[in-house]
């Protein structure tokens, strides 16, 4: 056999796992926004703010780049069934129901096409008749609702960085939280929710537990979530973060975005999976 055939058997070979190598998504970039705001004065100095330009500016690089927005059940299935997913995916979700979600972000994201998954608090609806007028317009659109707990109580708290976090609610009020919540956007908007987003990003063993026990399917964490082995915490301000870590509906990650990661930096994560290191 010729060295020349050879080659090209070889190439023949090869060459449908290179194709595959180009359009399998080597891992899901899911964005975590809270407040979308169109005034500098309430940028928030802590986080979870962003200015509406800059939240837009995102939302054109993403359109301009290909991606195509993706929903909890197919980030799902991707991640317990292999089932395929766009070249480009990204998840858009958002926390808290700020009037910014219905007032701001939801016309943004129909002019590009773009669907957004919202973690609402169930107590926040119940605050207004705006506020739930706010909720149906969102489900009506073809945004995703999902659960952020009843009243957004953290259910954990760090005691030591390298050890899992201790809870801080009695079990009863950690499993009414993560029950009633479901059951009513469920009763309200006459569709299942399966996911959950962790208030703070603050959870342990023993709740992902009564978590999937109360009927939640995949789990959301934050970027500052401190768990150290799975890298989704800051440490001299440098983000051990990555998006091509997903391997559980249980561990979730996201990218927080808000006025203080840099348009730069964002889109670095977006190429790269990761901050830059500095």
């Amino acid at each position: 056999m010729s060295k020349k055939f050879c080659w090209l058997w070889a190439g023949l070979f090869f060459y449908p796992f290179f194709i595959l190598a180009q359009t399998w998504p080597p891992g899901v970039p899911v964005l975590l926004y809270h407040k979308i705001t169109p005034n500098s004065a309430e940028l928030s100095k802590v986080c979870c703010t962003l200015l509406t330009k800059d939240f837009e500016k995102q939302l054109d690089y993403l359109t301009q780049h290909g991606y195509q927005t993706i929903n909890p059940d197919q980030l799902y299935d991707y991640l317990t069934n292999n089932v395929l997913l766009p070249a480009k995916p990204v998840m858009l979700t958002f926390d808290d129901f700020h009037p910014s979600d219905y007032k701001i972000v939801l016309p943004l994201l129909l002019e590009r096409n773009f669907t957004g998954t919202f973690f609402v608090p169930s107590s926040y609806v119940q605050e207004g008749p705006t506020r739930q007028v706010g909720l149906l317009a969102l489900a009506k659109a073809g945004m995703e609702i999902e659960s952020h707990t009843v009243y957004h109580y953290f259910m954990a708290k760090v005691i030591d960085r390298n050890k899992p976090m201790k809870a801080t609610l009695r079990p009863e009020t950690s499993r009414r939280e993560l029950i009633e919540s479901k059951r009513w956007l469920e009763k309200t908007l006459n569709k299942e929710v399966n996911y959950l987003a962790w208030p703070g990003g603050a959870f342990n063993e023993d709740l992902i537990k009564m978590a999937k026990e109360s009927g939640y399917k995949g789990l959301y964490l934050a970027r500052s979530t401190c768990l150290p082995y799975l890298r989704t915490y800051r440490d001299n301000n440098q983000s051990f973060f990555n998006i091509y870590g997903l391997d559980s509906p249980d561990y979730i990650k996201r990218i927080d975005v808000d006025t203080f990661l840099t348009f730069a930096d964002w889109q670095y994560i977006m190429e790269h999976g990761n901050l830059p290191k500095k």
